[in-house]
C-alpha cells in the first residue's frame, strides 16, 4: 500500500496510518510529496507546506508513486494499491489512468476536477470514499464524478458516508470503521481474498 498525505504531506497522522496498514498485514510506504523540494524531514505542525506544494506537479507525483511501486515490489511480488486523502485523494485517482502498476486507487474525499485531464483515460479499480456533509468537496460533484466514471466503463466503488464532515476518517477513524472496512474489501476482492 502506498499511503498518500492531504496537502500537510507526511504529517505524524499519515506516518501512524502507515504503522496501521502494516499492522493489517500491508507491506506500506508513506510518499512524501515534497521531498524534491524541502528536503528529507520531518512533516510536523510547523511545516510550511503552502510553498512547497505550489512546487509540486502530478506527473512528479506519478513518479515518485512509481519508484515506490518499484521499491515495494522489490520486497514482494503483490499486488499494490494507492490510498490517498484530500489532494492525495485526488492523486490517487489519477493513477488509475497512468502506467504505474497498481492493482487499485483509493481516495477519501478527493475533487473529482484534478482528475479531469485524465478522466477519459481512468482504466484501474478506484475506490471513492465520500464524506456526505464535505463543505469542500460537494456531493453532488462525487456523485456526478462517479457516474462518468459508470458511463465510461471505469470499474469503480463509491461509498457515501451521510453527515461526514471533510477529514472525517483522519479526525476520528474510530467513529467511522466501515470506511476501513471498505478498504479491506476492496483489497481483498482484486487480490483473491488474500494480502
Amino acid at each position: 500500500m502506498v499511503v498518500m498525505p492531504d496537502v500537510r504531506g507526511l504529517h505524524p497522522y499519515y506516518e501512524a496510518l502507515v504503522a496501521r496498514f502494516a499492522e493489517a498485514g500491508f507491506l506500506t510506504a508513506g510518499l512524501d510529496y515534497f521531498g524534491r523540494t524541502a528536503g528529507i524531514g520531518a512533516r510536523g505542525g510547523d511545516f510550511e507546506w503552502k510553498q512547497q506544494l505550489d512546487q509540486t506537479t502530478p506527473e512528479q507525483i506519478q513518479a515518485d508513486v512509481g519508484a515506490t511501486v518499484d521499491h515495494l515490489r522489490q520486497q514482494s511480488d503483490g499486488p499494490v494499491f494507492t490510498v490517498g486523502f484530500c489532494f492525495g485523494g485526488s492523486q490517487s485517482w489519477r493513477l488509475a489512468a497512468s502506467d504505474v502498476p497498481v492493482a487499485g486507487c483509493i481516495g477519501f474525499y478527493g475533487r473529482p476536477v484534478v482528475v479531469a485531464d485524465v478522466e477519459a483515460q481512468l482504466s484501474k479499480p478506484m475506490l471513492l470514499l465520500v464524506a456526505g456533509a464535505d463543505a469542500a468537496m460537494l456531493l453532488p460533484d462525487s456523485e456526478a464524478f462517479a457516474a462518468r466514471l459508470a458511463a465510461q466503463g471505469t470499474p469503480y466503488t463509491m461509498k457515501v458516508y451521510e453527515g461526514a464532515p471533510h477529514s472525517f476518517f483522519d479526525r476520528a477513524h474510530a467513529d467511522w470503521a466501515d470506511a476501513w472496512g471498505q478498504i479491506l474489501a476492496f483489497t481483498g476482492g482484486l487480490m483473491g481474498g488474500e494480502r
